[in-house]
């Protein structure tokens, strides 16, 4: 598994993140300016796109049982098994 960040806002926090994925054991590559437009611009979000994000987001919004991020984050971290912090 890989990831990708662009344009972190500072240095710290590019380190941050670099450090995090790397304890996560999750691979990061850093990318030119020329190489982060050129992939911005390839998978830019079309309008359609945009708008099916949108729906997506105020659908789940909406429901009822939805979980907090905590619950998410506890039910990921038993399930994967994550060291305890």
């Amino acid at each position: 598994m890989g990831s990708l960040v662009v344009t972190p806002k500072s240095a710290e926090e590019l380190k941050f993140l670099v450090d995090l994925l790397e304890r996560l054991g999750i691979s990061a590559q850093l990318l030119s300016e020329g190489e982060e437009a050129e992939f911005l611009t390839k998978h830019e979000l079309t309008e359609a796109g945009k708008e099916f994000l949108e729906n997506r987001a105020q659908t789940a919004l909406q429901q009822k049982n939805r979980k907090t991020w905590q619950e998410v984050q506890a039910e990921t971290a038993a399930k994967y098994n994550w060291p305890k912090s």
